[in-house]
């Protein structure tokens, strides 16, 4: 290809590409935004909050949903439709630096990690026939013990000192599964000491890969219960009844805060297995909704100190994580149709500034004290 050819190419093919790829973003007159949209910030009384302002907003012109800022080798990026953008955290304005076909990023929002490995002690190995599942010595090759098995599913699990297994009796009736009895039991990995044995008759489910593994403890949902256990001695802590779907979870500063489907927003004291606060008001969104007993959906907040910033149906509240009360709010509403605008994902907070997603693709840029 000769110069001309080359430069002609790039007039006519790599130029268009590159704006049409920038100009999906754009910045937000304020002025325009607020013609455009019933904006407030609100303290618990619905007075005017003055502890929060808005710096910029950049807009999807496809209302493709932008991701709050994520940090890649000291830079800051958004995406928004698998495209990654650079941003000026300043001012808003994204760079004509973007990246297509980008991997999804997981953001650190305190998010306990799952079991990666079902048997963590190096020198134990599980095997299960039809009948038995047995506790094997690898390095002598000699089963240590064995569980007789009399239901139809088993699975299991286990830390370096207990093993957990799960077992499930279930009938088929034409192209629907049933679950008549389902037992959680844990036991001493070397000697076979059964440690726990828990019950449920509530035709569910307990699906041992959604566990949640803590520091020092695994919470299971189990039929219309959560349980917390003890991963280091395999004995239950507690049982807390609850019967919705749970749509996200999160565990954080000694609190397992858990969203259902309808939006509510239940508070429960790790410690004690007792319900702390719960806010049916919220509508909190959240934005992986599952009808299952899945529990690894995004959690749709972000915690600071004492504070929980939240996303939800019309806007975001800022609560005091301990106690549930709203410590102030902003409310976006569409003047043309009267609409609520849906934030959905977690909020990003850095130098004191909030940076909040919408549904319709908005990112804002929110000063706060």
């Amino acid at each position: 290809m000769n110069k001309g050819s080359l430069i002609l190419f790039i007039i006519i093919i790599l130029i268009p590409i590159y704006f049409f790829n920038i100009n999906r973003l754009t910045e937000v007159d304020l002025d325009e935004l607020h013609e455009k949209y019933d904006m407030n910030f609100l303290d618990p009384n619905h007075n005017q909050y003055a502890g929060a302002e808005i710096l910029w907003v950049t807009e999807s012109k496809k209302e493709f949903e932008i991701t709050p800022p994520i940090n890649l080798n000291g830079k800051s990026y958004i995406k928004s439709d698998d495209v990654l953008y650079e941003i000026n955290l300043k001012t808003g304005k994204p760079s004509f630096n973007f990246k297509r076909n980008s991997l999804d990023i997981e953001q650190d929002n305190n998010v306990a990690h799952y079991l990666k490995d079902p048997i963590a002690n190096p020198n134990i190995k599980i095997e299960e026939d039809s009948n038995s599942l047995k506790v094997i010595n690898k390095t002598q090759n000699e089963v240590l013990w064995q569980f007789n098995l009399d239901l139809s599913q088993v699975d299991y699990i286990a830390t370096q000192n207990i093993l957990f297994v799960t077992t499930h009796d279930s009938y088929r009736v034409y192209d629907k599964l049933y679950n008549t009895v389902n037992y959680l039991y844990s036991f001493d990995i070397e000697s076979g000491e059964k440690i726990l044995e828990y019950k449920d008759e509530n035709n569910s489910f307990i699906d041992i890969d959604n566990v949640w593994n803590l520091e020092n403890h695994l919470l299971f949902r189990i039929g219309f219960n959560i349980i917390l256990i003890d991963k280091n001695t395999g004995k239950m802590l507690w049982s807390y009844p609850y019967r919705e779907t749970i749509s996200s979870k999160q565990v954080y500063d000694g609190f397992l805060y858990i969203v259902d489907k309808y939006g509510t927003l239940t508070a429960i004291n790790l410690f004690s297995g007792q319900r702390e606060w719960e806010r049916k008001d919220l509508v909190v969104s959240s934005y992986d909704f599952v009808e299952s007993q899945n529990i690894n959906s995004t959690f749709p907040a972000t915690f600071l100190q004492d504070k929980m910033f939240i996303s939800r149906h019309g806007g975001l509240t800022v609560l005091d994580k301990g106690t549930g009360k709203t410590i102030w709010e902003f409310s976006i509403e569409d003047n043309a149709d009267e609409r609520y605008i849906n934030f959905a994902e977690p909020v990003v907070i850095k130098d004191s500034v909030l940076y909040a997603s919408s549904t319709n693709g908005l990112l804002f840029a929110i000063k706060i004290d």
